[in-house]
């Protein structure tokens, strides 16, 4: 399945799923946002057939810098934040 959710640059998002971002610390560490998207990086997707399944492959197609985070992070874990 190819992630429909693209973020570009200066949209403004929020964890997905907060239960993710407690779990890996998101949220204790920089909070619940919302978060401006600071730099963009797509990957290519690729649907493998066998038991090489991926990062690509999962939905991870795109990986996001936030005004607040340190580092890159999946794209998948954001959804766009509703005022």
């Amino acid at each position: 399945m190819v992630r429909k959710d693209k973020f570009s640059v200066g949209d403004k998002v929020t964890w997905f799923d907060n239960d993710y971002a407690n779990a890996t610390d998101g949220c204790k560490t920089i909070g619940d946002g919302p978060f401006v998207i600071t730099s963009v990086i797509d990957r290519p997707y690729y649907n493998y057939d066998d038991d090489k399944s991926n990062w690509q492959s999962m939905g991870h197609t795109q990986h996001v810098e936030i005004d607040k985070g340190d580092g890159l992070y999946s794209g998948a874990f954001f959804k766009l934040w509703e005022a």
